[in-house]
């Protein structure tokens, strides 16, 4: 048990690098998302603490790391870790310990390496509210996630605003979520929210026409005349909405 979390944190500690210290918070969010999300077995249950999903054993596998010499905690406000003689060692362990869930497990913490505290807390929340639905059978809107953290999960989740909540949800979404869908690779973290919006706010008489339009298309094509098709296609759009219409919605 205490192996299996401490080489998590291990794998977190070589994704930060020198590029940011590594602290308990980040670490123990760490810990949580390799197990929901990569699929890490860490035999523990993560429950939901002030500060986001939890194990309070973290302080056993600190203890167990310092032993080895994999990493150190540096005890203060902030509780930094910092890599130990025999880290590499310890390295050199993950295939054996996590199998073929190495790979998810070594992506996972490329992908949180640069989140501080606050953000680590933010994305892990979100994704345990979240997860939490899906587990009990439902695809939650994203109001009913925002109600769940900042009404059911602790009252210290009130500091967070519905507007950070959205943006990293689209964060969330895109990179815990659908990160190795090819399709989606390259887009800004929050395309899927905008996309949300614009559907939203774009006028209903716009996606009518293209709802007709492509039912028109689809309806004569069946026939076998697509070139037809798209002409009594265009005629309907005009016919319906009118020349002046359609110009003024462009």
């Amino acid at each position: 048990l205490e192996e299996r979390m401490a080489l998590i944190t291990v794998a977190q500690l070589h994704a930060i690098k020198q590029r940011r210290m590594l602290v308990r918070t980040v670490a123990a969010k760490g810990m949580y998302l390799a197990a929901a999300y990569a699929g890490v077995a860490c035999g523990v249950s993560f429950g939901r603490w002030p500060f986001g999903p939890y194990n309070d054993s973290i302080r056993e596998v600190e203890e167990y790391a310092a032993v080895r010499g994999w990493y150190t905690v540096q005890r203060g406000n902030r509780n930094e870790y910092a890599q130990g003689p025999t880290v590499d060692g310890a390295l050199a362990l993950l295939p054996a310990a996590f199998g073929t869930y190495t790979d998810a497990l070594n992506r996972l913490m490329d992908t949180i390496a640069l989140l501080d505290a606050r953000q680590a807390e933010i994305v892990a929340t979100l994704y345990a509210a979240w997860n939490d639905f899906r587990l009990a059978g439902k695809e939650p809107t994203e109001a009913e996630v925002f109600t769940e953290i900042r009404e059911h999960w602790h009252p210290n989740k009130q500091k967070f605003q519905e507007d950070e909540l959205r943006w990293w949800l689209g964060w969330m979404l895109d990179r815990l979520t659908a990160r190795f869908m090819g399709a989606d690779a390259g887009r800004e973290h929050n395309w899927r929210m905008r996309r949300r919006a614009l559907l939203r706010n774009a006028p209903k008489v716009v996606s009518r026409s293209l709802c007709y339009t492509v039912a028109v298309v689809l309806v004569f094509g069946v026939f076998g005349v697509p070139g037809l098709a798209l002409s009594f296609a265009t005629c309907a759009v005009l016919g319906a909405f009118g020349p002046g219409r359609l110009r003024a919605l462009a």
